[in-house]
């Protein structure tokens, strides 16, 4: 609207229009059209600072910021052509250099004639709603940054790239020189340093972990479950710690910390900033670092969860895939055994064969023959020679028990396996002209029976293998015991050695009898090795782990011996004796050779360990003249327990066989003397004799013979 430079009449309305003019808040000033300022009233002086003294005769270009120079200019071009300003937001210098952003409003002054003359300004200050909007604007932008920072925080098999973008979102959230992310340990109730960004090295070497007690950010906020803001020279509750001066010296002078809790409600971490200098931290972008721990907490909980279930994951199939290539492996082995039972069950049967027809021509061309020819010199007739014939029926005897020691020889039922070996060792002299070396531990035992029978024939085998393949005449057999108390036993050769892969388990082509060895102390609980080589000799080794040679043949309980119904004969009476043998036609005829003495009676005969254990409760003998093969209880045994429960009973063993070492394991069981059946016609009668002397009943004569 234009204004006319005519005079006003009323001059009144001048001074109510000047007092209006001068009482607005408003900057209101007028200027010629070359912009030399002509009128400035109160609000002009309040706005920008200048007096009216100082602002009347100024070129209007000194409130106009270099940058917006040209504005003068077009505003006054505007005028010329007629047209107003209004509202138009522009920014103006203070007289202390302050940048004011104001909304101006210019109108042309006209003369009576229409030419311009002077422009008329009004200036309001809009500063504090500009910055208003700029702070809204800068907030606005800021929940828009934290967006497109959660759109990047997404789950990943890589957690240490997802723990330094939440360190990175956090630095850029808070305008921050550095950051640091701590995840919580619950079982040490420590914090443990997995991110730091633009931190020096020395922060993992006195920070990697951090107990509640510590004098930092994370420390304190740890111990308040809540956000701590800290000024490390300025705090007093921190401020000249050893942790604090730490800080310092790394260049940090503030921090934050914000526990990251989880929707489940667990502290999962902490997330820190820190500044290099002392910072106030606005109180929108602590809202926005809020949103950003909650978003970060769920996302570690999320992370970690779907990593436990993924390793779970993993180990399930491992096991699975495990699981699979067991039972794969053991179907393999299962159908491997299979095939290997059917062929040993094949040469077992054919084994079982030739073993028979070996004791067919055994009996036959040896034993029958002896036995025919002692007939026939029975039938010759009065005066033939009873020497020639006594010495056909040892020879008899010998043969058959020659043959009954080397299919069972009775040294097995002593539990030390050395004098099993030693006996192998002789044998294999004398069979196969083999010498045999052994070395052996002499207080080796192995109480189970079948155990020791199994050893036992294992090493026999291997003899054999040596006698048959090796092609040489000495071998090496060692018994010993391990750290473990294992027992070692191995037979060792230097003869032409062969390749193990043939008697491996699942070979095409192997030898049977390392096979069938091989699978039968497997199955016994022993594990077999074998070191050969073609030209290099072999080396069999069977080891025995503890808990095997520990466990023990079920044996009959011992039969307890209460006292009897008779004392002990006295002095003089004749000579109780108990006969022990499981075959009958020999315990008859042994029982007929006592009864035939004048100061000897047999008081019961018996045909097992148990029978003869039983009638020496009842009958109380002086002697029990026991036979060492008894079915059952053996009769080593049955002496031992015997001379356990009536030690002033006498013990004779007898046997077939001329062992020593079954000789000794009877007097081992407390046996007083031992015979061969062969010889024990003359000599038994003498010995019971001798162990029971006209003597004080108790006393015991120990006849060695």
């Amino acid at each position: 609207m234009s204004q006319s430079a005519g005079p006003v009449e009323d001059p009144t309305l001048l001074q109510h229009l000047a007092a209006i003019v001068e009482s607005s808040d408003d900057a209101i000033l007028s200027k010629t059209p070359e912009g030399i300022i002509t009128s400035w009233n109160a609000g002009a002086e309040r706005m920008y600072g200048y007096t009216a003294e100082e602002a009347v005769g100024q070129p209007v270009s000194m409130l106009v910021p270099e940058e917006r120079s040209n504005e003068i200019p077009a505003i006054m071009q505007r005028l010329q052509r007629g047209e107003r300003v209004d509202h138009y937001e522009t920014v103006r210098l203070a007289k202390d250099g302050c940048r004011l952003h104001v909304s101006l409003t210019v109108s042309p002054i006209r003369d009576s004639h229409g030419r311009l003359v002077a422009a008329s300004s009004v200036a309001r200050d809009i500063s504090a709603g500009k910055h208003a909007e700029a702070a809204q604007a800068a907030e606005l932008a800021d929940y828009r940054r934290i967006a497109e920072i959660s759109s990047r925080l997404t789950p990943t098999d890589d957690v240490q790239t997802l723990y330094k973008a939440l360190v990175e979102a956090a630095v850029e959230l808070t305008h921050a020189d550095r950051g640091s992310m701590q995840l919580f340990d619950r079982e040490a109730g420590e914090l443990c340093l997995l991110e730091a960004l633009n931190m020096p090295p020395r922060v993992w070497d006195e920070f990697a972990r951090l107990s509640p007690e510590a004098n930092t950010s994370c420390a304190e906020a740890l111990r308040r479950a809540e956000r701590v803001i800290v000024d490390y020279a300025a705090d007093e509750r921190i401020a000249g710690t050893r942790d604090a001066q730490a800080h310092l010296d790394m260049g940090i002078r503030a921090a934050q910390s914000t526990p990251l809790v989880a929707r489940s409600g667990h502290l999962v971490g902490m997330l820190s900033t820190h500044w290099n200098q002392p910072h106030q931290i606005p109180q929108w972008q602590l809202h926005l670092l809020d949103i950003l721990a909650r978003q970060a907490a769920d996302l570690i909980e999320r992370t970690q969860t779907e990593q436990a279930l993924r390793e779970r994951k993993q180990e399930l199939q491992q096991l699975n895939e495990t699981l699979e290539r067991r039972v794969a492996e053991r179907t393999a082995e299962a159908e491997r055994r299979a095939s290997q039972l059917q062929v040993i069950a094949k040469e077992l049967t054919n084994a079982e064969q030739r073993e028979r027809q070996r004791l067919a021509q055994l009996l036959h061309d040896d034993l029958q023959q002896i036995l025919v020819a002692a007939k026939l010199r029975q039938h010759v007739g009065p005066g033939a020679d009873d020497a020639e014939l006594g010495q056909l029926v040892t020879q008899a005897i010998e043969t058959s028990r020659s043959l009954s020691a080397e299919l069972a020889p009775p040294v097995l039922h002593d539990p030390k396996l050395v004098p099993a070996l030693e006996w192998l060792a002789r044998w294999a002299k004398q069979q196969y002209r083999l010498k045999v070396t052994l070395e052996a531990d002499q207080d080796s035992e192995i109480p189970d029976e079948q155990l020791r029978l199994l050893l036992f024939q294992a090493i026999r085998e291997l003899l054999l293998n040596v006698v048959k393949h090796a092609g040489v005449q000495e071998a090496r057999v060692l018994l010993r015991h391990a750290d473990d108390d294992a027992m070692i036993l191995r037979v060792e050769d230097a003869g032409q050695g062969f390749d193990p892969a043939v008697v491996a388990p699942g070979a095409k082509k192997s030898s049977f009898g390392l096979s069938s060895l091989h699978e039968r102390l497997e199955v016994a609980g022993a594990q077999v090795n074998i070191h050969s080589a073609p030209g290099n000799g072999t080396r069999v080794q069977i080891t025995v782990p503890p808990a095997r040679i520990s466990q023990q043949t079920p044996t009959p309980a011992p039969i307890d011996l209460p006292a009897g119904n008779a004392p002990p004969a006295e002095a003089g009476d004749a000579r109780h004796v108990l006969v022990v043998d499981d075959h009958d036609v020999v315990r008859q005829g042994l029982a007929n050779l006592i009864e035939q003495q004048p100061d000897m009676e047999v008081v019961a005969e018996a045909g097992s360990g148990e029978e003869a254990l039983e009638l020496a409760r009842r009958h109380r003998p002086h002697v029990v003249v026991m036979d060492v093969s008894l079915p059952g209880i053996s009769g080593i045994e049955a002496t031992r327990q015997l001379m356990a429960q009536l030690p002033h009973t006498c013990v004779i063993g007898l046997s077939v066989h001329a062992e020593d070492e079954v000789a000794e394991a009877m007097r081992s069981a407390g046996a007083q003397a031992y015979f061969q059946k062969c010889r024990a016609v003359e000599e038994l009668v003498q010995a019971v004799r001798r162990l029971t002397p006209t003597q004080p009943a108790g006393h015991r004569v120990r006849a060695d013979v």
